[in-house]
């Protein structure tokens, strides 16, 4: 395999390295848990629900530096295999997945698991008697299959929330 090189001679995966470290250093919910030199490992934590994702520098594409409407700074990570995260202040960001029965235009292009969190809270309101949902029970396990999938398919672990979300609906099963 060929290895791309910036105009200064220093590998692409280094230089992108560098500004994920530098982006996580100043981050306050984000915390890079594990970066082995050896073999280029980065794994990034999310501090507000102890998820993490694991992927090899080599992975790496390219870093963007970027900025939100609000000027808060970002970092826009895109791996060789078309996968994309968003690295924010607090959060780990991806597209959700598509998902059949429900319009690409319903979700945002990208989501954390806090959104997640937000929508097991409306599918346990179906069952607690909660109004605060105007949602069918239909369309919110199709925002969570949605929102979930997304997660897992850049790295994140959700057996327990599929688990949480399957105990309380017990005729679907959400295990891929």
């Amino acid at each position: 395999m060929k290895q791309e090189n910036t105009n200064s001679g220093v590998p692409i995966f280094r230089t992108s390295t560098s500004l994920i470290e530098s982006f996580l250093s100043s981050s306050k919910k984000l915390v890079l848990i594990k970066n082995k030199k050896e073999n280029n490992q980065i794994e990034i934590l999310q501090s507000h629900d102890r998820k993490s994702i694991f992927f090899i520098a080599k992975d790496i594409e390219k870093v963007l530096k970027r900025e939100d409407e609000k000027g808060e700074s970002f970092l826009q990570v895109n791996f060789k295999s078309g996968k994309k995260i968003i690295l924010t202040e607090e959060f780990i960001g991806f597209p959700p997945s598509s998902c059949v029965g429900l319009s690409p235009h319903r979700l945002p292009k990208v989501v954390t698991t806090a959104d997640l969190l937000s929508v097991i809270d409306a599918i346990e309101s179906f069952f607690y008697g909660k109004d605060e949902y105007q949602e069918s029970l239909h369309d919110v396990q199709l925002f969570f299959e949605s929102i979930a999938s997304g997660a897992e398919a850049i790295g994140f672990n959700l057996i327990g929330e599929r688990l949480w979300v399957e105990k309380m609906i017990p005729n679907k099963k959400l295990l891929n």
